[in-house]
């Protein structure tokens, strides 16, 4: 349960990390640079829809028709030839995307002005231009400057022959377009090129919707601005602006006139006008800017050189099979996908390599066409998008924590792929638009970096359950290289030994002899830690520490001797419940010279302390055993140290050493001594002195007497063994009072 709350913990994190990431504005950058461009690039191009055409004015057509490169010069009569064919042909709706804001040759002019009036169905383009104004808007005197869009019509003549006006600026900047203006917000919120085709296109569905939207109207449901039915000399945007504005006041009408128009006794329409009608609604409720859904590469909407339509003209005797224009809404521009010299090109997701991008023309077509289809990209919203980041960051969270590495990586990796596909699914079938970056390439590295931070960290402190933690961070930072943390030291070196453990063990099963060794090592660790310690090495019941230091200091000493006697303490009077009894520890302690390093072979190392004063320090803590005391401490640990009550023991040569070490034993803190401490210390000490001088009857005296007084004291009754030993085979003149173990 403790590492499945973990693994929820860390879900939650990756997931809230990954709601907080989206919301920056680096990261709506990303999913709409990268993000966006990987769903088109795995979808691939769609079959555009059929009732969209665009004519195309490049640089072929003025080479097969002996024209200027520069469109400009064009004679306007020529567009009106163009006109004249394409109302011949049955299209239904005809949009330049050129501009005529400049007046040409009169009788030019008069021309095209005919066969536009003729038509009474093209829709030409009008020109934003930015304009700084200098005014107060109160008092109408230049105070200060503030940016207006200024609409530029086309002439006069030219516009007032148009059935409707509007402008398809897009952003010419050095990024990826993705999204056009439905709506221009700076110009007064007008329709632009695409929405204005549209509803000429389909003014079935215009105008049938207009009678739901005037009757629910004559309900009383809301109040509906005058609109006029007559759809001639540019009204059509002035209802668009009306109803749009309706709309956006009465935040329900949509849902109420969609519901409207699913009932099938509304209106006898067929299946196809039913769609446009509810896709007039949801461009009128929706956003200003949406994104736009490419249908693949420059020329994937179908595209007619100028030049074919004007030779099937001049010349009807030409049989292009292909060519069907009924019906169409046929959009008129420069379209340069032949050559790489482009002058109205905008950079997409399916710009080509060899520098060919979609121009104006065809993003107004492809606008037009996700209009109809009611098929613009539709990015998810909250909450949908942020519960798909969370839900994702708890799911890869939780695996990671508690699956393997290998298999971590296996299974979300496999996840991506399916989610990966299922929005590539949805993008395709339902124009929806998911999250990738953030939970793919942002969420998931996340926490596979969390992951492995989790494990190092983990991993750390395994290591450090072995190793110091200073030895920890050299091996870390010299990792390969495991002699960097060796070197020459002054330790003081601490050996402690359960007494009965073998004894205890014999009667216990493994299972209750590993809890009585792990809880008799708790609390010895504990002293050892508190006191600033280093556990070296564990044998069975005993266990080896040491304070280090760059030269002699008495305070590692002190530190050693105080969690010599909290252990010592401690660890007799602890007792298990299942009354297996106590563990008495013993424990000796010596300081010196000593090399802390890496010792081992081949592939197996172990980090410990090497020297003269571990052999003697084991056996000082042995001799213990002979002694029957629970602290040894050699004269080098306790030389002008301060603070504790210690007695001395005399002067052993070791077993195995040929130097004589001075024993002491540590006693208790200067503060817990009493009076009978006190006298044990001095009639040993003057019992020790006639030993020394060799009266080992007056020494035998004091040792018993000692003995009397502190039950049976260890040391007094060894010493008391020697008296009479030498009572009866004296030693030598030359005698120092040396005491030789043979053992250890």
């Amino acid at each position: 349960m403790h590492r499945l709350l973990k693994a929820t913990l860390c879900g939650i994190f990756i997931g809230l990390s990954g709601i907080l990431i989206s919301l920056m504005p680096v990261c709506l950058s990303l999913e709409e640079g990268i993000g966006l461009s990987i769903l088109f690039k795995l979808r691939g191009p769609l079959a555009p829809p059929s009732d969209v055409v665009v004519v195309s004015l490049s640089r072929e057509s003025a080479e097969q028709l002996s024209l200027p490169i520069d469109t400009r010069k064009w004679s306007r009569s020529l567009y009106a030839d163009l006109v004249d064919y394409l109302h011949s042909q049955g299209a239904s709706v005809i949009v330049f995307d050129m501009l005529f804001s400049n007046p040409h040759e009169p009788e030019d002019d008069l021309i095209f002005t005919g066969s536009l009036k003729n038509a009474g169905n093209v829709i030409l383009c009008e020109h934003l231009e930015k304009k700084l104004v200098t005014i107060d808007i109160e008092t109408g005197q230049p105070t200060g400057s503030i940016s207006i869009e200024r609409i530029i019509p086309p002439i006069e003549s030219l516009a007032e022959a148009a059935v409707a006006l509007a402008p398809f600026p897009l952003p010419k900047i050095p990024v990826r377009l993705s999204r056009y203006w439905a709506f221009k917000t700076g110009a007064g919120d007008i329709p632009t090129l695409p929405v204005v085709a549209l509803n000429v296109f389909a003014s079935d569905a215009y105008e049938n919707l207009l009678i739901v939207i005037r009757k629910m109207a004559s309900d009383h449901e809301f109040q509906l601005p005058e609109i006029s039915l007559n759809l001639e000399h540019n009204y059509m945007v002035e209802n668009i602006i009306a109803l749009r504005n309706t709309f956006k006041a009465n935040s329900s009408l949509a849902e109420k006139v969609t519901r409207k128009i699913r009932k099938s006794d509304v209106l006898p329409l067929g299946a196809k006008t039913l769609q446009v009608m509810e896709g007039l609604v949801g461009l009128y409720d929706g956003l200003g800017s949406p994104y736009l859904n490419f249908y693949g590469p420059p020329g994937t909407i179908e595209t007619i050189p100028f030049h074919k339509l004007a030779l099937l003209k001049h010349q009807p005797d030409i049989d292009y099979k292909s060519i069907n224009l009924r019906g169409k809404a046929v959009f008129i521009g420069l379209s340069e996908n032949l050559h790489p010299g482009q002058k109205d090109g905008f950079h997409t997701v399916f710009s080509q390599s060899n520098g060919i991008d979609i121009s104006g023309v065809e993003i107004a077509a492809t606008a037009f066409a996700n209009l109809l289809e009611g098929s613009s990209i539709k990015p998810l919203l909250f909450p949908k998008y942020h519960s798909i980041l969370f839900f994702w960051g708890l799911a890869i969270g939780v695996l990671c924590t508690i699956l393997t590495p290998m298999l971590a990586a296996i299974t979300i990796t496999s996840l991506g792929v399916l989610y990966l596909s299922y929005v590539i699914y949805v993008f395709e079938h339902f124009s929806l638009w998911s999250p990738v970056v953030t939970p793919l390439l942002i969420q998931a590295p996340l926490c596979f970096f969390v992951f492995v931070l989790w494990k190092f960290w983990n991993t750390r402190k395994a290591f450090e359950c072995y190793l110091p933690s200073e030895v920890v961070n050299q091996i870390v930072q010299n990792y390969g290289n495991i002699d960097s943390s060796a070197h020459l030291a002054y330790a003081t070196c601490l050996l402690t030994d359960a007494q009965q453990y073998t004894k205890v063990s014999e009667r216990l099963d493994p299972i209750d002899v590993s809890d009585l060794i792990n809880e008799y090592f708790g609390v010895i660790f504990e002293h050892v830690c508190r006191h600033g310690g280093q556990v070296a090495d564990i044998k069975g019941d005993s266990m080896l520490s040491y304070w280090e230091t760059r030269k002699q200091d008495p305070e590692s000493r002190k530190h050693a001797c105080l969690a010599a006697l909290e252990i010592s303490k401690a660890a007799n009077r602890r007792k298990k419940c299942s009354g297996t009894g106590i563990l008495p520890t013993r424990i000796g302690l010596h300081t010196g010279k000593l090399w802390i390093g890496n010792i081992g072979a081949g592939k197996h190392f172990e980090y410990r302390p090497v020297g003269d004063i571990v052999n003697t320090v084991s056996r000082i803590e042995s001799l213990n055993r002979y002694l029957k005391t629970r602290i040894l401490v050699s004269r080098d640990v306790i030389e002008n140290l301060e603070g504790f009550l210690v007695r001395k023991i005399g002067n052993f040569k070791l077993a195995g050493k040929s130097t004589p070490v001075a024993i002491y034993e540590l006693l208790s803190r200067a503060e817990e001594s009493n009076s009978r401490l006190e006298k044990l210390c001095s009639s040993f000490s003057a019992g020790l002195d006639a030993y020394a001088e060799m009266y080992f009857e007056d020494a035998l005296k004091l040792f018993c007497e000692t003995s009397r007084l502190y039950r049976k004291d260890g040391p007094s009754c060894f010493y008391m063994q020697l008296c009479e030993k030498f009572k009866e085979n004296p030693p030598e003149e030359q005698w120092n009072g040396l005491i030789h173990m043979e053992t250890k």
